[in-house]
């Protein structure tokens, strides 16, 4: 069982301080009580070479003290030297390892901006794979638009198609309403005729009435009693044969329009073919209504 180890401080100066921890270290030794009983010995050796007790092994202490030196100073030369090459070593390990830490730290600053860079890249690429993502939905999205746009065209295509079969077959029927309008045109052009006779002949009458009535006077101022006879039969025979035209106009208007509802009923009711041969008939009708009124 080992002793209890006991605290002893001493009061040295710094610089002493640190030669004997560097002393210390460079004997190798496991403890620092080791290293001071080392001393003491070395210590109590000097002692026993000076003092009485040890006055007769001087000279026994001197010789081993002579022969020793050299030893011991080959051993503290070697020490000394590889001291200094242990320092020149330590400084160019300390000067390596500057160096290194330098070129760690660059490196270390390299990698941090690769590291920086390969975040970057990586931000760029999840930017770009969501771009190419969403391009792909509206891809897809531009497809469907243009399935349904094609199915639409198709439709219209159809749609189209129809409504020009429509047109086709109402082109004749255009064709036919354009002669039937050439017909109520004549028709219409013959009736405006009728009525302009009409108004030739109330304009003629008028003008019959005025002469009439200026003769009157006139026979009023001279008294002739017969000839006023004669007159006012004259202007009864007129006023007759310009109420029989009139009522024969009238009539012959009538019948223009009954003739040009018939053509128009018969014009609805009959087929295509049949209403050009109707439409040229009633035209030759209406040229011979006109010749014989003129």
């Amino acid at each position: 069982m080992s002793e209890a180890k006991i605290v002893k401080a001493y009061k040295v100066s710094s610089e002493l301080k640190e030669k004997l921890e560097t002393l210390f270290e460079e004997s190798k030794l496991e403890t620092q009580e080791a290293f001071i009983e080392h001393i003491a010995a070395l210590y109590e050796m000097n002692l026993l070479k000076q003092g009485e007790v040890g006055a007769g092994y001087r000279k026994q202490l001197d010789e081993l003290e002579y022969h020793s030196r050299r030893n011991v100073e080959l051993f503290l030369g070697m020490i000394q030297t590889e001291i200094a090459e242990r320092i020149s070593l330590t400084q160019a390990h300390d000067q390596t390892m500057l160096e290194r830490a330098e070129v760690i730290g660059i490196q270390e600053r390299e990698i941090s901006e690769l590291q920086n860079q390969l975040k970057e890249k990586s931000e760029e690429n999840l930017r770009l794979a969501k771009e190419v993502e969403a391009q792909l939905k509206q891809g897809e999205q531009l497809q469907e638009i243009s399935r349904k746009d094609n199915l639409l065209v198709e439709e219209y295509r159809e749609k189209v198609e129809s409504l020009a079969g429509i047109v086709k077959e109402y082109k004749g029927a255009a064709d036919e309403n354009k002669e039937l309008r050439a017909i109520n045109d004549e028709n219409t052009k013959l009736l405006q005729r009728q009525e302009d006779k009409i108004r030739e002949l109330e304009e003629q009458l008028r003008h019959q009435e005025s002469r009439q009535k200026d003769e009157l006077e006139r026979l009023a101022e001279r008294k002739d009693l017969e000839k006023e006879r004669e007159m006012l039969q004259l202007r009864t025979e007129m006023q007759n044969k310009l109420s029989e035209a009139s009522e024969k106009a009238t009539e012959q208007i009538r019948e223009l329009y009954e003739r040009a509802e018939q053509i128009r009923r018969e014009y609805e009711k009959q087929p295509g073919e049949e209403k050009k041969a109707k439409s040229k008939k009633s035209s030759a009708e209406n040229s011979d209504s006109d010749s014989k009124e003129e």
